[in-house]
């Protein structure tokens, strides 16, 4: 019974983290700057972990 209960409890709190997450934007400057990465053969696993990255 205690399982059941953590597991709705962690089934709810995803939930609830995905429904309040920022959406994400994709704006004329984050491709800029992905060019530019990639002009100048600057490695990243992602374009949006790059992003991430950057404005950290």
């Amino acid at each position: 019974m205690r399982g059941k209960i953590i597991f709705t409890a962690a089934v709810a709190a995803a939930g609830l983290a995905t429904a309040l997450a920022a959406p994400a934007f994709a704006d004329e400057t984050d491709d800029i700057f992905i060019s530019a990465l990639q002009d100048e053969g600057v490695p990243f696993s992602t374009p949006d972990n790059a992003i991430q990255l950057a404005g950290a």
